[in-house]
């Protein structure tokens, strides 16, 4: 079950409400977990059985497809065009020694673009974007491959930095209640 905590300003606390504590199994539990994820937190028992772990387990599963989803529902699926065989990925990208990019003051993450001109020189300099295919893992993509995630999509909203998921989802509930504050 999905619910909505909606915060008014971000110094204010998260407090979860009594519906979703009752919803999650941890209503009532003492000992609680917090695993603070790339964009998400979990919050857990402390001491879990076997069953508790795959039913943690599963239920994480269920978010990871709905995300998966919501990517293929934002890219579409893979029209044939030969961007989806990426074989040699980290051929397709500039990459520089690190002193090179120190001596043009740049990060030695930042992302390259290059320009050709018509007399064959070509210019180096840093992208216009910050994140590309490149920063996906590479079960990631396989997993997207398999899913028939359009890649070049993805790799233009991975550059675009717009929202993909979320918003208006079902099972849409607002925790209200006694609550528990991390």
């Amino acid at each position: 079950m999905k619910f909505t905590i909606n915060k008014s300003s971000p110094s204010e606390k998260i407090t979860i409400g009594r519906p979703m504590q009752i919803s999650s199994g941890l209503y009532g539990e003492l000992a609680l977990e917090a695993h603070a994820l790339g964009g998400a937190i979990v919050i857990m028992k402390k001491e879990m059985k076997a069953v508790d772990a795959i039913d943690l387990m599963w239920s994480l599963c269920g978010i990871v497809s709905e995300m998966v989803t919501c990517l293929h529902d934002t890219c579409g699926p893979c029209d044939e065009c030969g961007c989806c065989e990426i074989v040699g990925l980290d051929d397709e990208y500039i990459r520089l020694p690190e002193y090179v990019l120190e001596e043009a003051g740049l990060p030695s993450n930042c992302k390259l673009a290059a320009d050709v001109a018509d007399d064959g020189t070509i210019t180096i300099s840093k992208a216009g974007h910050d994140f590309d295919l490149t920063d996906v893992p590479p079960l990631l993509l396989e997993l997207f491959k398999n899913s028939d995630i359009c890649l070049r999509e993805l790799e233009e909203q991975l550059m675009a930095e717009g929202a993909v998921c979320g918003g208006n989802g079902c099972n849409d509930n607002t925790g209200k209640g006694a609550s528990f504050t991390i």
